[in-house]
C-alpha cells in the first residue's frame, strides 16, 4: 500500500509524495492501523498537500476493488483515488489503464471506465517528489 500527497494545478494533479505505511499483512489482507494514518495525515499537513490516492496490489488480473478494499479503507474521502494495480505490481503501473481505477463517492469507490482512465490520465515520471517509508517500522 502506498498513499499519494500532491498538490491541483488547475487541470492537473502534481503527486509530491509517496508514502508506504507499515503495515500488518498476509495473502488475503493489508491493515493499516490509526497511528500510521495519523502519520500520514501529519505530513500532509506539514508539507500543505491533499491526500490523492491510494495504491495497492492485487494478485493476478483482477483489478476490480475487493468487498474488503471497499469495507476496509481507512479514508473515504469524495474525490479520493483508489488505483488496484494487477499480478502483485510485477509488471509495473503503466500504462495506467491496465489498473483499476477507482473514485470515491457518496455511494463509495466506483471504478472508473478504461476510456475515462485513458482520456483524462497520464502519468509523467519526473522524480520530483518524496518517498517515506515506513513499513519497516521507522
Amino acid at each position: 500500500m502506498v498513499y499519494w500527497g500532491g498538490m491541483t494545478n488547475f487541470d492537473s494533479i502534481d503527486i509530491k509524495l509517496l508514502y508506504a505505511p507499515r503495515t500488518v499483512s498476509d495473502e488475503r489482507r493489508v491493515v493499516i492501523d490509526q497511528r500510521e494514518n495519523s502519520k500520514f495525515v501529519s505530513t500532509l499537513n506539514r508539507m500543505r498537500l491533499r491526500h490523492i490516492a491510494q495504491v495497492h496490489t492485487h494478485p493476478g488480473k483482477v483489478v476490480d476493488h475487493s468487498q474488503a478494499d471497499n469495507e476496509l479503507a481507512a479514508f473515504r474521502v469524495p474525490g479520493l483515488l483508489s488505483i488496484v494495480v494487477p499480478s502483485y505490481c510485477q509488471g509495473g503501473m503503466q500504462p495506467i489503464t491496465m489498473c483499476g481505477v477507482h473514485r470515491y463517492d457518496k455511494w463509495g469507490f466506483i471504478r472508473l471506465s478504461e476510456k475515462y482512465v485513458q482520456s483524462y490520465f497520464e502519468i509523467f515520471e519526473s522524480g520530483d517528489f518524496l518517498l517515506e517509508d515506513h513499513r519497516n517500522g521507522s
